[in-house]
């Protein structure tokens, strides 16, 4: 296998992770802000309340699939569902090719991939508090 297949299948590894990550937080501040446990129980709609299927679970491709909306009432999911997934998987995935190649880039990249989680979490918890959620 060669260099470069091996950067790109880190890449869209660490772009896949950041994306479930991101897609993970977002649930997390939802559900605390709801009032539901974060722990327990299934993802489902806002709206009608059905329990999401594991084809509905696929960050940023589920998204794209069904639309922005949900396959089972046609409620639109909030936009920032789809940003904080993609923003987090270009962070992962930006860190992700500075740690495979590990010179002085991939140190700094790391530092500032967390930061940029930092701040996008702030943001998107920002908006939350503001009910755009």
């Amino acid at each position: 296998m060669s260099m470069l297949l091996i950067c790109i299948f880190v890449v869209i590894m660490g772009f896949i992770l950041g994306a479930v990550i991101g897609s993970g937080f977002l649930c997390f501040l939802s559900r605390k802000k709801t009032g539901e446990s974060w722990a327990k129980g299934r993802s489902h709609c806002d709206v009608c309340g059905h329990v999401l299927g594991v084809l509905d679970l696929i960050p940023v491709v589920s998204y794209l699939v069904q639309k922005g909306k949900c396959r089972y009432c046609g409620a639109a999911i909030p936009n920032i569902v789809l940003k904080s997934e993609l923003l987090f998987g270009a962070i992962f995935a930006f860190a992700a090719l500075g740690a495979f190649f590990l010179v002085p880039l991939g140190s700094v990249s790391v530092d500032v991939c967390l930061t940029a989680v930092v701040v996008i979490m702030l943001h998107i918890t920002g908006v939350l508090l503001k009910n755009k959620l």
